[in-house]
């Protein structure tokens, strides 16, 4: 089963599991490697690995638009509507206390990078200028 396959099948999955309200959720589908780290091949190329939908942002709940408020509350609201979700392919993307303690757990994974917001921001559509992107790789250099 191809990338393209699966993602209808995770989305039903998903909608079902939050069917009792209308939402828009911000998220990743992402194939686990041996190790639970992301396999962006193994997704790409249909390998049977455990396959999740990582969400990780709450754009929109029950017709109210949440994108102006900070990027903390809106994660409150989608950790609580996660919690309620009986689907075993929706994850609640963690959040890390510091820095230092996400390219740590970067680094043991052996991620390329990773894409960081402040936690006050409001959520902006389209191009963003003011997300830092950070590698693990080059842990001296952290863009704002």
């Amino acid at each position: 089963m191809s990338a393209c396959s699966l993602v209808p099948v995770l989305i039903r999955r998903v909608m079902a599991a939050v069917i009792d309200v209308v939402s828009i959720i911000d998220g990743e589908l992402i194939a686990a490697g041996r190790q639970g780290q992301p396999d962006f091949l193994a997704l790409l190329h249909g390998r049977h690995v455990p396959t999740y939908v990582y969400c990780f942002d709450l754009l929109e709940l029950n017709g109210r638009d949440l994108r102006e408020q900070p990027l903390v509350q809106r994660r409150a609201r989608l950790e609580a509507l996660l919690k309620r979700a009986k689907c075993n392919v929706i994850r609640f993307s963690e959040a890390f206390p510091n820095a230092n303690d996400l390219l740590a757990e970067c680094a043991r994974l052996g991620l390329e990078g990773i894409v960081a917001k402040r936690k006050d921001s409001p959520y902006r559509s389209g191009t963003r200028r003011r997300i830092s992107a950070v590698y693990h790789r080059q842990l001296r250099r952290w863009r704002r």
